[in-house]
């Protein structure tokens, strides 16, 4: 299934190591090269959301350790059950408790 959408994003001419390209998954991306380029010498505050049920949830753990490994600040936010792209159903009770969570950072992070 994940290889289904992998080539629907890129397309199936893309091989495996393209896809490492930072331009397609930031996760590849080497964090430690952005931060001298910030004017606070680290990455901005970061919230992550993800879903257990989502095929990505290793990659989303994985990003946010690779933000805090950069000294930058990230939290991550876990949903039980909660598939890929929860966050876009509004009226969906962990889409809606995701949004308070979000309101909530920044509001924090822009005070």
């Amino acid at each position: 299934m994940l290889e289904k959408f992998v080539e629907a994003y890129t397309t199936p001419e893309v091989n495996v190591d393209a896809r490492r390209n930072p331009a397609i998954s930031p996760l590849y991306n080497d964090l430690h090269k952005l931060v001298p380029e910030s004017a606070f010498m680290s990455l901005p505050p970061a919230l992550f959301l993800c879903g257990t049920g989502d095929p990505l949830l290793d990659d989303s753990l994985l990003m946010s350790i690779k933000w805090m490994a950069t000294g930058s600040e990230a939290v991550i936010k876990l949903y039980p059950g909660a598939p890929h792209m929860f966050s876009a159903f509004k009226g969906f009770k962990v889409a809606d408790d995701a949004a308070v969570d979000i309101a909530t950072f920044l509001n924090e992070k822009l005070q």
